[in-house]
C-alpha cells in the first residue's frame, strides 16, 4: 500500500454477480474524484479475478488518483485485512459488503435491480444503503428487465453526500448538507439494530409510507412471532411502530381504504385455509375410524387440489399476501415426502392450521396498523 499512506483511505468495489446489480462505472469515478477533491482520499479497487476488466476500466477513468488495483490479488483474509485498515467501503451489493461489515468497516452500498435491501443489507450498524425510488424496485427474480434504469437514477452527487456522511462521522470530512437524503429519486436507508438487537433499516430524509411500507412491517413482526426470535422483553408492536412511523410522512388521504381492501383480501384468503382445515380434518377422522367412508375421502381428495388452486390464485394476483402464499405453497410441496396416509393426513392438516393462524396474526397486526394511524391522524389534526 505504499504511496496511500493518507487517509480516509476508502475501497471501491464496482463489480457484483450481476451486471443489473453495477452501478455505471463513470458514476463511481464522478464519485471517486470528488471525494478526493473534497478530502483527499485515497482508494483501493478490490474484487475477483473475474472483475479485474473492470477494475481497470475504472482505474483508467480516474487516472490522476491515488489509487491502486487489487482485482483478483486478495484471499478473503487479505481482504478482511484491507476492511480492517480501511475507513470505508463503497460498493454494490456484493460479497465484499458483507466481509467489511464483518470487519466493522462502514460502507455505502447500492442495491439495484433483484438487490434487497432487507435481505443482504450489510449486518452492521451505521451503514448507508442506496435503493432507487421506483414502483418496480426492487424488481421480481421472474422479471428481465430490458432497461434496467434504477442503475442510471441514483446520481453520483447523493453517493458522494453519502460517504461524506460516514467519514464525517469519523473525522475524516467535512460534514455534508444538512438535508442531502431528500434526493427525489433515491430512497437512503441507515442499518440499525431495535430494540431486540435485529438488523432494521431506517429511512433518512422524509418520505411518505405506503400500504407496502406498513405491511412489511407487520410481516417483520409476524416472521418474528413465527420463528420465535422475539424477545421476551419486545415492546408492544403498537410501540414499535409509532417510532418506526416518525420517519415517514403520514401516509396519504386515501391509504385507510386500501388497508381495509387488504384486510378483505386476507379475510377471503383464511376462510380458504379454515375450509382447507376442515377438509383435512374430515379426512383424518375418515382415516382413523373403524370403517372409512371411501366415498368421502374420494370427494376430499378431488376437492383439495382446487381449493389449493383458488389459494395459489389469490396469493399470485395479491402481492401483498404473497408471503402468506408462498410458504403455504413450500409447506405443501414437503407433503409428498410423507410415506404413509396417517403420517400425510396430520402434516396436511398442519399447513392448513399454521396458513390459518399466520394469517390471523397478519390480520391482527394490520387492525394495529391501522388503530396508531389514526390515532396519529388525530393528533396531527388537534
Amino acid at each position: 500500500l505504499e504511496g496511500l499512506e493518507r487517509r480516509p483511505l476508502l475501497l471501491i468495489q464496482p463489480g457484483a454477480s450481476k451486471e443489473n446489480r453495477r452501478w455505471p462505472p463513470e458514476r463511481l469515478a464522478e464519485v471517486m474524484q470528488s471525494l478526493h477533491a473534497v478530502c483527499g482520499a485515497t482508494f483501493l479497487v478490490v474484487g475477483s479475478g473475474s472483475e479485474r476488466a473492470l477494475c481497470e476500466e475504472l482505474a483508467a477513468r480516474v487516472p490522476q488518483l491515488p489509487l491502486r488495483v487489487l482485482a483478483g490479488q486478495t484471499s478473503l483474509e487479505e481482504l478482511g485485512a484491507l476492511c480492517a485498515r480501511a475507513d470505508l467501503l463503497i460498493t454494490n451489493d456484493t460479497g465484499t459488503l458483507h466481509v467489511a461489515a464483518a470487519a466493522g468497516l462502514p460502507s455505502v452500498s447500492l442495491f439495484f435491480a433483484t438487490a434487497l435491501p432487507w435481505e443482504t443489507g450489510p449486518w452492521l450498524p451505521g451503514c448507508l444503503v442506496l435503493q432507487v425510488d421506483m414502483e418496480c424496485a426492487p424488481c421480481s427474480h421472474q422479471v428481465l428487465c430490458p432497461h434496467v434504469m434504477c442503475r442510471e437514477r441514483i446520481p453520483a452527487a447523493t453517493v458522494r453526500e453519502a460517504a461524506l456522511r460516514l467519514l464525517h462521522a469519523r473525522g475524516l470530512a467535512p460534514a455534508p448538507p444538512a438535508r442531502w437524503a431528500d434526493d427525489p429519486e433515491t430512497l437512503v436507508w441507515e442499518t440499525y439494530r431495535d430494540a431486540q438487537g435485529l438488523q432494521d433499516l431506517r429511512l433518512l430524509g422524509a418520505r411518505r409510507a405506503g400500504v407496502a411500507e406498513l405491511v412489511a412491517r407487520c410481516y417483520r413482526r409476524l416472521w418474528t412471532d413465527v420463528l420465535g426470535a422475539r424477545a421476551p422483553t419486545a415492546v408492544p408492536f403498537a410501540d414499535e411502530l409509532e417510532p418506526w412511523l416518525r420517519d415517514w410522512e403520514l401516509p396519504s388521504v386515501g391509504f385507510p381504504r386500501e388497508l381495509a381492501e387488504l384486510r378483505q383480501e386476507l379475510e377471503h384468503l383464511l376462510e380458504l385455509a379454515a375450509r382447507g382445515l376442515e377438509l383435512a380434518q374430515d379426512a383424518r377422522r375418515e382415516l382413523d375410524g373403524p370403517a372409512p367412508d371411501m366415498r368421502r375421502l374420494e370427494e376430499i381428495v378431488a376437492a383439495l387440489p382446487r381449493l389449493d388452486d383458488q389459494l395459489f390464485t389469490h396469493e399470485l394476483s395479491r402481492p401483498l399476501l404473497r408471503p402468506l402464499g408462498v410458504l403455504f405453497r413450500f409447506e405443501k410441496e414437503q407433503l409428498d415426502a410423507w410415506q404413509s396416509l396417517d403420517g400425510l393426513g396430520r402434516a396436511t392438516e398442519e399447513t392448513y392450521q399454521r396458513l390459518l393462524e399466520r394469517g390471523r396474526q397478519l390480520a391482527a397486526l394490520i387492525g394495529e396498523t391501522q388503530s396508531v394511524l389514526e390515532s396519529r391522524r388525530q393528533e396531527v389534526a388537534a
